[in-house]
């Protein structure tokens, strides 16, 4: 009975490790959507990890609807399991729009929104693991933040992720759009 509880345990892992690995080349590898769509990759590495794992910030945008929405993807391609792994997060308002003022934010894992695949603009980043995990701080940071759709939103979140992996961050005002950001992103790295 141990060795059949040990092969399913086996079985399910081995099919969790395939959806991973499915999920982070859809965000890393997909094209994006051709139509108005802005698609950069550059290295920032200053060193190589002694594992040879390679480190992934990928700063997309969703445009499509009346304002668009801007996140980040956190990935991992591990070398010594042959597997990748991913993970997205976006600042929302937890109630209300914030058109008004400020409400509470929060993060949402843009992973299950079903929305990934929804992506127009994306710019992904390698990165050392240094910096991807400090840029991960902004995760829990931006937890407690209050939401403003004019001065305290997704673009802000992914100016800080940015500015904390040593990006170049265009500035902007309280009208740009997220695909309009993330493509001044691109332009500037």
């Amino acid at each position: 009975m141990k060795a059949q509880f040990s092969f399913r345990f086996i079985k399910s892992r081995n099919l969790l490790l395939a959806g991973l690995t499915a999920l982070i080349t859809s965000v890393l590898a997909q094209p994006v959507l051709p139509v108005f769509a802005a698609d950069k990759s550059v290295d920032q590495r200053t060193y190589s990890d002694y594992t040879n794992n390679k480190y992934y910030l990928v700063f997309c945008a969703r445009g499509g609807s009346s304002t668009g929405h801007a996140f980040v993807v956190w990935g991992i391609q591990d070398s010594g399991r042959g597997t990748s792994t991913y993970k997205a997060f976006g600042f929302y308002p937890s109630q209300g729009t914030g058109a008004f003022g400020q409400v509470p934010g929060q993060i949402r894992n843009e992973a299950f929104s079903g929305k990934m695949n929804k992506i127009t603009d994306r710019l992904i980043v390698q990165v050392d693991k240094a910096v991807y995990d400090r840029t991960q701080r902004a995760i829990s940071e931006w937890r407690t933040t209050n939401y403003d759709l004019f001065s305290t939103n997704c673009i802000n979140f992914v100016m800080s992720v940015a500015r904390d992996a040593g990006l170049r961050v265009p500035q902007r005002d309280s009208t740009t759009f997220p695909s309009d950001y993330v493509q001044a992103l691109i332009n500037a790295n």
